[in-house]
């Protein structure tokens, strides 16, 4: 904002006035680009951290998939879990497991999901008791404000044993401790694990958070699973992953994108 040069002959109270004018225009700018944000790139809060491990085992958060669609190859595995949002519950994983990654052939655009769906069904990979099935409704949303690596699905059945998580929108900050939910299909009885990542840096264009592995881990499968913060909050969908100077990195849609899902 420019400030026109002080004037020693001014009034004072003339001053104060502009003054006053000029902070209540700065705030009102700050309320605006606060509103159209759709993360924050700070913490506005102290996070209150909570025993990871011990949510791990006492809920079950990670999910697999099987889906049926007409006209279309079948999708069977990969991950995904429940998320609290508009004072409902969805479920959110990896858009691009509706296409030739996720064997489904040919590629479904989530705005066309509604014409091909038969069935979508989510559960623990070593699932115990029924009620642990999820039941996917034949919705239509709006993706058009949308071009990340993002899918929401409307549950059908609200009573069942998996723990939905809450949505973080804040972008974390650099070296904050992250940590995946996710299985390797190499480990047949596995539920869910927990790895430990930091994150890096957010990349704009596909809206995607950069974070580093601690320990190196077959990521084949976990396309969809939910990255935490040390909260307990989901903070992004993991699309990705791959290797560079040593150091092992996955890619995550941020969850902010699901926001722009109508």
């Amino acid at each position: 904002m420019c400030h026109r040069p002080w004037n020693r002959n001014s009034q004072k109270d003339n001053l104060t006035y502009k003054l006053n004018l000029e902070m209540k225009s700065l705030l009102g700018v700050l309320i605006i680009i606060v509103f159209i944000s759709g993360c924050t790139t700070e913490s506005k809060t102290t996070k209150q951290r909570i025993d990871i491990q011990k949510l791990v085992e006492k809920h079950q958060i990670l999910l697999t998939n099987e889906a049926n669609f007409k006209q279309h190859t079948s999708l069977f595995g990969a991950s995904s879990s429940l998320i609290r949002f508009r004072s409902k519950v969805f479920a959110v994983t990896a858009k691009h497991l509706i296409g030739k990654d996720g064997g489904v052939e040919p590629e479904i655009e989530p705005k066309n999901l509604a014409l091909y769906f038969e069935n979508w069904i989510m559960y623990p990979r070593v699932s115990e008791k029924s009620y642990d099935t999820i039941q996917i409704k034949n919705t239509s949303f709006n993706y058009e404000q949308v071009n990340s690596d993002i899918l929401l699905l409307e549950v059908k059945n609200s009573k069942n044993n998996i723990y939905a998580l809450s949505p973080n929108f804040e972008l974390p900050n650099e070296n904050d401790s992250l940590f995946i939910i996710g299985c390797p299909y190499s480990e047949v009885n596995c539920k869910q694990n927990i790895y430990n990542v930091s994150y890096v840096s957010f990349d704009p264009e596909s809206k995607s958070l950069i974070c580093l592995m601690k320990d190196k881990v077959e990521l084949s499968g976990f396309s969809g699973a939910p990255i935490i913060d040390i909260e307990g909050k989901i903070v992004g969908i993991l699309v990705g992953g791959w290797e560079e100077n040593g150091k092992n990195y996955v890619s995550a849609t941020s969850i902010c994108e699901i926001n722009n899902i109508k």
